[in-house]
């Protein structure tokens, strides 16, 4: 570990089979989700129903690398939140993934998670795990740290009203200081889980954390962050989000068209129309008074577009029709 270098990457079609391997060994599992699990989280990303980050480990010597750390979040319907909140279950993210083999519909896919992000707010449902939780260790204290950085990155900019997380006991401080309350306490039986699950304990605790409550009870926190709202200001279409939000992990426009099936052409005009966008709302964003020469003005509109939808999530998050 000492020689490991610590990357993240955001969850896609390609390396959900990576992710989907790791829950198989460490998490319990119904035999028919466990058999469909790929294709399944395949779907719902496609539809953007499901978001993940898979934080790697590379060594610096053989360049062989392994997941560390894995993120997952889904939206979920009313209900099933209020059934988690009565009634919390271990490995609450397994068991709507579970229930929506069998019955499509609690969880929320892009036109649906728009409609409540614009209107009455949305119901987060968060796993996080990782090899090791030795705080005391540098090694691991790194890799929670981009846990840390990637969970508020991909969840700020939505209307939350409610999130849902649990988590082995051992780890209950973490989440206290972030700003959630307990729920729940529960034992988890040793043969339920696989043989490959790493010895975290036989308690886990489910965490729950509402808007109202977080902010009045916790300003300042993780949660409070979270759940800050600010509306988007440039209603890009889902077409200009999908670019801007690709373009965030630092692809190139060729690795754009060739993730989401475009030419490159077509990435152009898209990103014309998110300039002039930019241009009507946020004019100051891309005065070319000072862009210089064609070449340089292009960068830097980009950079400059970037910078502000990176900080500003809302943007880039399903939003009415967007």
């Amino acid at each position: 570990m000492s020689h490991a270098i610590l990357s993240s990457r955001v969850l896609n079609v390609e390396n959900c089979g990576e992710a989907c391997q790791w829950l198989i060994e460490d998490l319990p599992m119904p035999p028919l989700l466990s058999a469909s699990i790929v294709p399944t989280v395949a779907g719902l990303i496609a539809k953007e129903g499901i978001k993940g980050i898979l934080i790697d480990e590379t060594d610096r010597q053989t360049g062989k690398r392994r997941l560390a750390g894995l993120g997952l979040s889904i939206f979920v319907v009313d209900p099933l939140m209020d059934h988690y909140r009565s009634e919390p279950v271990p490995f609450a993210l397994i068991d709507a993934l579970a229930r929506n083999t069998s019955k499509a519909g609690n969880i929320l896919l892009r036109n649906e998670i728009a409609a409540a992000n614009a209107n009455g707010g949305l119901n987060l449902i968060v796993h996080y795990m990782q090899r090791g939780w030795d705080l005391s260790h540098p090694h691991w204290r790194a890799v929670g740290a981009i846990g840390h950085q990637t969970y508020i990155e991909h969840h700020v900019g939505y209307f939350l009203k409610r999130i849902y997380q649990e988590d082995w006991a051992t780890n209950e401080e973490i989440y206290l200081m972030a700003g959630y309350t307990p729920l729940h306490q529960y034992r988890v039986a040793k043969a339920s889980m696989p043989p490959t699950s790493p010895p975290l304990g036989d308690s886990r605790i489910a965490f729950f954390a509402e808007r109202n409550e977080v902010c009045a009870r916790a300003p300042g926190s993780t949660m409070s962050y979270v759940f800050e709202r600010h509306l988007p200001h440039c209603q890009f279409s889902a077409a200009e989000q999908r670019i801007l939000s690709l373009a965030l992990e630092d692809l190139t426009d060729l690795e754009i068209a060739q993730r989401i099936g475009l030419s490159p052409t077509r990435i152009k005009q898209t990103w014309r129309s998110i300039y002039q966008k930019i241009a009507d709302e946020l004019p100051f964003l891309v005065s070319e008074e000072d862009f210089g020469d064609d070449q340089r003005r292009g960068r830097e509109k980009r950079r400059r577009v970037l910078s502000y939808v990176s900080e500003h999530r809302e943007e880039i998050r399903p939003f009415k029709g967007a």
